[in-house]
């Protein structure tokens, strides 16, 4: 028998809305960005 490792690749992604969220681009991209690390965050504790 043979062992076979998968590697695991996942995404992560952050969404914003205008103009809910922010009033400008930067401000709409800095919004998505931290939503991004937060799920990146929440799928590590999830492992």
């Amino acid at each position: 028998n043979m062992t076979i490792d998968i590697p695991y690749h996942g995404v992560s992604f952050g969404t914003s809305v205008y103009p809910k969220d922010a009033q400008n681009a930067d401000d709409l991209i800095n919004v998505a960005d931290q939503a991004m690390y937060t799920e990146k965050k929440a799928k590590k504790i999830r492992r």
